[in-house]
């Protein structure tokens, strides 16, 4: 069984019983952000305070048929903010800062540097 975020989505988009899910928009939180917060995971989303894991998509997912977009490639991946996959090298020099988190935050309280990437960002939990 693959184990391909981006298989997965396509698969619930196209299933053969006819139950498909409309769009990526309404399947993406209920594989990332609703697990995350379920599971009480500090992930699932791109908010201050959050861990950084994500994946960087060469597509735009949100357009594509649902049987292209097991297809696609995944760029470059970040997990707790620093970047752990990256083939192409896109990922370049940090060009930026995340803006401070209160003092009392759990989650960090100091700055961190950031990419941004040219391409669909699909977050991972």
């Amino acid at each position: 069984d693959d184990l391909s975020p981006l298989k997965k989505i396509a698969s619930v988009l196209s299933r053969p019983d006819g139950r498909s899910f409309p769009d990526v928009s309404t399947v993406l939180p209920l594989m990332t952000a609703n697990p995350a917060k379920l599971l009480g995971f500090n992930t699932g989303s791109i908010e201050v305070g959050k861990q950084a894991d994500f994946a960087v998509v060469g597509s735009n997912i949100f357009d594509m048929e649902a049987s292209e977009i097991g297809q696609a490639r995944i760029e470059m991946t970040i997990f707790d903010g620093e970047i752990i996959f990256d083939p192409l090298g896109i990922g370049g020099e940090p060009i930026g800062k995340f803006p401070e988190e209160e003092e009392n935050s759990s989650a960090y309280n100091s700055t961190s540097n950031f990419w941004i990437p040219t391409v669909s960002v699909f977050l991972l939990c």
